[in-house]
């Protein structure tokens, strides 16, 4: 029995086998609560699929695996790694607890990795060294916060407002 694995790719030459988890979310637009009321069940179904994963990798050997996902007989497999590739959003998998052959990335996110290797390398080299990027620039990445802003004050007609930047 197999999960919902949307993608296999395999990379013969150093034997990674990459399982992709596709996540096609609807834009929720200028709607902020559609969104809040999305992302605790993007991320629910995220770590579902990453336990279910885990539990199934913990009792497969690699038999089992190049059975699944059709590979070669003679084919070795080094490492299974994880990732999920979210359409808009995957911030939310930051506060998550992964391990190390686990990445997330949006969709642009994962593409830019691509482009990122392509520049370092010259082209596509290996699914290690573009999971490597996502790794390093998408799940290590530092929380961003936005820029303080100075106090603004405006004038419209007769009146006279000002904009602060609340800290929380």
């Amino acid at each position: 029995m197999l999960t919902d694995v949307d993608l296999a790719a395999f990379d013969p030459i150093y034997g990674d086998l990459m399982l992709f988890q596709l996540k096609h979310q609807d834009t929720p637009g200028p709607d902020l609560k559609a969104e809040n009321s999305r992302m605790p069940r993007f991320l629910r179904e995220c770590t579902e699929w990453l336990d279910v994963v885990a539990d199934w990798l913990g009792t497969a050997d690699e038999t089992t695996l190049r059975n699944a996902f059709r590979l070669p007989r003679g084919a070795k497999i080094s490492r299974v790694r994880k990732l999920i590739v979210a359409r808009h959003h995957a911030y939310p998998l930051a506060g998550t607890s992964i391990d190390e052959n686990t990445a997330y990335a949006t969709w642009m996110q994962f593409y830019n990795a691509g482009q990122v290797m392509i520049a370092r390398q010259g082209n596509l080299r290996s699914m290690n060294g573009l999971y490597a990027i996502l790794r390093e620039h998408v799940v290590r990445a530092p929380v961003r916060h936005h820029h303080e802003v100075q106090p603004k004050r405006f004038r419209l007609h007769d009146l006279e407002y000002e904009i602060v930047q609340r800290k929380n």
